[in-house]
């Protein structure tokens, strides 16, 4: 499978990769290992939990942030509030 764009929600921090696994969620290495999986060309992380963005230090954030781009060596955007992305049209090869 290959995708332009993989939207993924990131709640938890890497520090409860065990709760998210139980309760339905990701933490944001999970979701670059599934883009990896999928071939993706761009991982868009959203749904930031209130721990990842605690005291906004960004903290946890930016460690998972780091952890993620060990896995995934393409592009990693973090979604905000009214992000728009543009995905060009391609053309059929056929």
């Amino acid at each position: 499978m290959n995708a332009d764009f993989l939207v993924h929600e990131a709640t938890l921090g890497e520090d409860q990769l065990s709760e998210a696994s139980a309760r339905g969620h990701s933490t944001i290495s999970m979701a670059a290992k599934f883009a990896k999986q999928i071939n993706a060309e761009n991982l868009v992380l959203t749904h930031f939990g209130r721990r990842l963005l605690a005291a906004g230090d960004g903290h946890h954030l930016e460690k998972g942030l780091k952890e993620a781009k060990r896995i995934f060596h393409k592009n990693i955007i973090l979604a905000e509030d009214f992000l728009r992305i543009l995905i060009p049209r391609k053309e059929n090869k056929t």
